[in-house]
């Protein structure tokens, strides 16, 4: 089970230890709320997305809340400032033109000791062979921007982060059980084989960050 557990989930539970905490889910997609919850009981789950149906709604608790949102070209006003423990933004923002100012007016709702996790493909996945799923950049065709490291932890420091982790994003178990993944993924036909491919590559770039203030002052 353990090894199932995406990071952005593996360094909230080391993080809070099972605390409740206000947690917000960026490209929530149709339901992870169920699946956030598995791993997370204890948070109040706010979720973002381009398309929210009311049968996504179904199964939230008092207090949960999902919100449709073009972030091309939302403002995040319907969203309060410094309220939330914990933000996690994975494989959105290559998806993304205007991806630096989605992140700072992001950065801007998660309040002092509150943290953030980002993940996106590192720029040298163009390079990287095609699989079924995603593991060159261009694989994905709704992929529209690289970003690099730097000018994205500039967002954060901005904003009052300070960068407890940040590269690329390789689990050592992963790449450890990458033949026994592959035969299972072989064997039961299973699609976008490239997942298992990602730690064994380096295709995500991650960071992570706590926010220490809301703002430095220019």
């Amino acid at each position: 089970m353990l090894l199932n557990i995406p990071p952005k989930f593996s360094y909230c539970i080391k993080i809070f230890k099972g605390k409740p905490i206000q947690y917000l889910d960026i490209g929530c997609g149709n339901k992870s709320y169920e699946y956030t919850r598995r791993i997370l009981p204890n948070v109040k789950y706010f979720g973002l997305d381009l398309t929210i149906n009311e049968e996504d709604k179904s199964g939230l608790k008092s207090g949960d809340e999902l919100i449709e949102m073009d972030l091309n070209t939302d403002s995040g006003d319907r969203i309060p400032d410094s309220f939330f423990d914990y933000g996690q933004m994975t494989h959105v923002i290559e998806h993304l033109n205007n991806g630096e100012q989605v992140l700072d007016m992001l950065l801007k709702k998660i309040k002092p000791g509150g943290h953030f996790y980002l993940e996106y493909p590192w720029y040298g996945s163009v390079n990287f062979p095609s699989k079924q799923g995603t593991l060159n950049f261009f694989d994905d065709p709704t992929h529209v921007r690289v970003y690099d490291i730097v000018t994205l932890i500039n967002i954060f420091i901005k904003n009052g982060f300070v960068v407890k982790k940040a590269g690329r994003r390789r689990a050592f178990k992963r790449i450890v059980l990458f033949p026994a993944l592959y035969l299972y993924y072989k064997i039961t036909a299973k699609p976008n084989i490239a997942g298992i491919f990602w730690d064994l590559y380096g295709f995500p770039e991650f960071i992570l960050a706590r926010k220490i203030n809301k703002h430095y002052e220019n």
